[in-house]
């Protein structure tokens, strides 16, 4: 079984790494790899997370949490630490100040000590905070040098509290300035794999002037899930842009939001790659010039994706249900007999739980474009993902198409009551809670995840804020 290793990035403070971010002054007492802190910690504090505790300043990493006092804890190559009692911690701070550190540091010899996973069979996790004093953005990186393989790979993701970490650090499903955000706007992409088998989840990517996400230099797996990409308005940008695809590289791309991909030529996803096999599921394309381009692709499976754009698809796709089906558009053209599906719809219109211009895309309960429910299930199509993008569960035989399963709630009765209940649908479905805004105009449904707290503008000028 593989090891597997956790750091961290952040900006906290300005600085991120070497900042101390821990809460008042406790000690540290480490038995069987699980670490006992005698102050309960309240910060930006979980996986990847570096302790830095004893008078010859012994280092471990955080790889788990249990409590705001509790933390299993690894060395910088994924072993046990040695047993201590009632040492000091000098501080506790991440790794890096940003994920272009990491990428350039993680092999060196305070760390992995190894530019290959495969050679040190190690999973590497690079667990990702906000800037919790002034939301500090991070900035562009390349993935590229690293060797790895389908069961030893690299993880990029946002920690959602629990056993990630003390705060959640991930996006509420839609842009959300108080999380942690890559943003480029500059002539180059936000992010670049180039080779290799990266997996990005809970992201939050703003590009410029070039692709948000571009892959190249032979890439053989390429995960997306759950994040949020926002486009510009250049000619010939994508949102993300698949080329340099290895012969039979696979790529996954699943529950994102991708949107305002607006200049000539742009798609919300393209695929420039003969090489690839690539699965597109339950995505939201919104605004973009066009949805999907299909340039040259050997093997694509394209489904329960809700595509809102100028023209919905672009190129040649499979006319056969097996690769691309349940898929839902709002352009006027029938595409059916090819990349829609026999089960797909086109000229529908949207409604979105989006107030005030805050980029939401769940849809709102009162949808009637088909797509609430108008999906395939994971119960019926292995592929089909099986949580949302807020983390809530998909199952069954149906489920909705786009990147968010609605859950329906009890009503509050006005917008600073809010109420909330487990859905039904499963013993482990996450708890979701809706709010009821009034507006001078009309009332409107909003749904959004339990560990979530949403501070955007709404309407009439309030400020819709809803904590745990």
């Amino acid at each position: 079984m593989s090891t597997h290793v956790y750091y961290s990035v952040s900006r906290e403070h300005g600085g991120g790494a070497g900042v101390d971010v821990k809460t008042g002054a406790p000690t540290i007492t480490i038995s069987g790899g699980v670490a006992t802190l005698s102050v309960a910690q309240v910060g930006n504090i979980g996986q990847g997370i570096e302790i830095d505790y004893d008078v010859g300043n012994s280092i471990c990493y955080i790889s788990l949490v249990n409590s705001s006092t509790s933390f299993n804890v690894i060395t910088a190559t994924g072993g046990i630490p040695g047993d201590v009692t009632g040492k000091t911690v000098n501080s506790i701070k991440h790794t890096w100040n940003s994920l272009a550190e990491a990428e350039a540091a993680w092999a060196g010899a305070n760390y992995l000590n190894n530019a290959s996973l495969v050679a040190i069979d190690t999973v590497l996790h690079i667990a990702c905070y906000y800037d919790a004093d002034d939301f500090t953005s991070d900035g562009r990186v390349t993935i590229s040098g690293t060797t790895t393989d389908s069961t030893r790979y690299i993880h990029i993701y946002t920690p959602q509290g629990g056993n990630e970490s003390i705060n959640d650090q991930r996006h509420p499903g839609f842009f959300d300035n108080t999380k942690y955000q890559l943003t480029w706007g500059g002539a180059n992409f936000v992010i670049g794999q180039q080779g290799g088998h990266v997996r990005s989840e809970g992201l939050q990517l703003i590009g410029g002037l070039a692709d948000v996400y571009q892959t190249g230099g032979g890439v053989e797996d390429c995960r997306i899930d759950g994040c949020v990409i926002k486009g510009g308005s250049t000619a010939g940008q994508h949102g993300i842009n698949l080329a340099g695809i290895a012969v039979g590289g696979e790529v996954r791309i699943t529950n994102n939001v991708i949107y305002d991909v607006m200049g000539v030529g742009g798609a919300g996803i393209s695929f420039l790659d003969g090489n690839l096999i690539v699965y597109v599921y339950n995505n939201t394309i919104k605004d973009c010039r066009i949805g999907i381009l299909n340039s040259s692709v050997s093997q694509e499976y394209i489904k329960n994706n809700i595509i809102d754009c100028i023209d919905g698809f672009s190129g040649a796709f499979f006319d056969d249900d097996t690769f691309n089906d349940y898929n839902y558009t709002s352009e006027n053209f029938d595409e059916t007999a090819g990349p829609l599906g026999s089960h797909g719809e086109f000229n529908r219109t949207f409604t979105f739980a989006e107030i005030a211009g805050n980029d939401d895309f769940h849809l709102d309960g009162g949808d009637t474009s088909g797509a609430l429910g108008g999906g395939i299930g994971p119960g019926s199509e292995g592929e089909v993902p099986t949580d949302d993008i807020d983390g809530d569960v998909r199952s069954g035989a149906t489920c909705d198409v786009g990147m968010d399963e609605y859950v329906d709630l009890v009503t509050s009765s006005s917008f600073s009551s809010s109420s909330s209940q487990s859905s039904s649908s499963s013993s482990s479905v996450s708890t979701s809670s809706q709010s009821s805004v009034s507006s001078s105009s009309s009332t409107r449904m909003l749904e959004y995840p339990v560990g979530k707290t949403i501070s955007k503008s709404g309407p009439v000028g309030m400020t819709m804020a809803k904590a745990t």
